[in-house]
């Protein structure tokens, strides 16, 4: 099995205090020997003994690459000068020698026709593997190697997987697609995801299910419009409140039209059946639901004893935001445990996703006793004020930083940067404190129609109950 990897192999230009040094002959030169020389390393490729190069001479690459690029006129800040790839092989799938040739076919496939490169086999972990470095200017018409999605998965990627089929060596065949950056972080930090949250539904309505009709009809009582039929390729659907409509098989192995009908068509004949992923997404709501509500900000009580009889003191209200906050992010919490009714769980659950930033706004409402749009709009145009205040401060400050490099104070300069450092955190808050003013009034009016809307659904539920109850009781008498 091939594993394949490209990097870049970038320069690190440092602030040069002596003018008189050529950049590109130092660290400009250095990062691409550095490269060089880990993959040439002799204690780790048998005294140089799989160590090839194309179109330069592994001893002298370096000069070579650099040499090419001055030619073509390649070159300045954050230029990249080569790129290095890492190709690993499974535990006893070949042996050094065959590795090394695969190598270098793979080398004299994908770079050789346009570019220096060098191959060395690393002999010295339980896994065999290449390293090709090559330059990223081409010697034939000096345009630079495009580093993309395309030319990894369509050039090296498919080039490397090539070699391992000819020679009947095992490749990695993903079979499904990968996961989005958010959907991996929010699993990560056991938060829900809009697809966790379908999938979960999609589970119990498989659950109670016990044909596709009846599936289909669960889902609609949930709130899904759910499209199938023989002219649909792909059967989706969709929330009321979603925006676009989900592929069934989207959701992850065993989704699909076809593996819910032949599930239920097993269960109909009286096979026992697993839902599919239903263990993952229940310790996932697990995790959700354990965690704690927010605790709200409680007044310091003091205990005095006092003679004669107490004084009625009135309870204070708050109003405005706080108030808003408190309700909102108190009901939401209860709604993640499902502890409120059905209609209320699909009227917030796209918020789910955002609990963490309204438990930040509710904390500084409380914090700040912001109640109103005036209180809040003074409390931003003092962090922005301050936040103005304390850049400019910086900026003097890297200016001094600056002078003090010049003249090679080194004690001066750590002292400086670590004010730079100390000042950074302070604007950072202060930066934090003008975005969720702005979040707090641009959320203030959705939040208080999906606040009211969430009430009313809660007095409908438990009306709906009482009635119930009362009948139930008449029926007993």
């Amino acid at each position: 099995m091939a594993y394949t990897k490209i990097k870049a192999v970038k320069n690190h230009l440092k602030r040069c205090l002596d003018y008189a040094a050529n950049p590109a002959k130092t660290k400009t030169g250095q990062d691409l020997q550095d490269a060089l020389t880990y993959a040439h390393n002799s204690d780790k490729t048998e005294q140089q003994l799989f160590v090839t190069g194309f179109n330069c001479d592994p001893a002298h690459a370096c000069e070579v690459m650099l040499r090419t690029e001055t030619i073509w006129g390649k070159g300045g800040e954050n230029h990249v000068l080569g790129y290095h790839v890492i190709q690993s092989f499974a535990p006893g799938e070949v042996t050094p020698k065959q590795a090394h040739e695969i190598g270098c076919e793979f080398a004299r496939r994908a770079f050789a026709e346009r570019y220096e490169a060098t191959v060395s086999t690393h002999l010295n972990t339980g896994t065999l593997h290449n390293h090709i470095v090559f330059n990223s200017v081409s010697f034939v018409d000096g345009k630079m190697f495009r580093n993309d999605f395309k030319g990894y998965f369509k050039g090296i990627r498919a080039v490397s997987d090539q070699l391992c089929r000819e020679r009947g060596l095992s490749i990695i065949d993903p079979k499904q697609k990968g996961k989005a950056y958010i959907e991996r972080q929010a699993e990560k930090e056991d938060k829900p995801t809009a697809r966790s949250m379908i999938r979960a539904d999609v589970n119990r309505a498989l659950a109670r299910a016990v044909s596709w009709e009846t599936f289909v009809a669960g889902l609609r009582k949930m709130g899904y419009s759910v499209r199938y039929g023989p002219n649909i390729k792909y059967a989706t659907l969709r929330h009321k409140t979603g925006s676009r409509n989900i592929r069934l098989k989207s959701l992850g192995e065993g989704y699909d039209e076809a593996s819910i009908r032949n599930l239920l068509e097993r269960r109909a004949r009286g096979e026992e059946v697993k839902l599919p992923r239903a263990a993952e997404d229940a310790a996932r709501t697990r995790s959700i639901r354990d965690k704690p509500i927010p605790e709200v900000p409680a007044r310091r009580v003091r205990r005095v004893r006092l003679r004669g009889a107490l004084p009625v003191v009135p309870r204070r209200k708050y109003t405005g935001f706080m108030a808003l906050y408190y309700r909102y992010v108190y009901l939401l919490g209860k709604t993640r445990q499902r502890r409120t009714s059905r209609r209320c769980y699909f009227l917030l659950c796209e918020d789910f996703q955002k609990f963490d930033r309204y438990v930040a706004q509710f904390k500084f409402v409380w914090e700040n006793r912001i109640q109103s749009q005036e209180e809040l709009d003074a409390v931003k145009a003092t962090a922005k004020s301050e936040q103005d205040a304390l850049t400019a401060q910086r900026r003097n400050l890297y200016r001094k930083r600056s002078v003090a490099k010049k003249d090679r104070d080194e004690n001066q300069a750590a002292a400086l940067s670590a004010e730079i450092a100390a000042l950074s955190a302070q604007i950072r808050a202060r930066r934090r404190e003008v975005m969720l003013c702005g979040w707090i009034s641009e959320d203030e009016k959705r939040l208080r129609a999906q606040l009211a809307e969430a009430e009313r659904a809660e007095r409908q539920e438990q009306e709906r109950q009482q009635e119930k109850s009362n009948r139930q009781r008449g029926y007993a008498r």
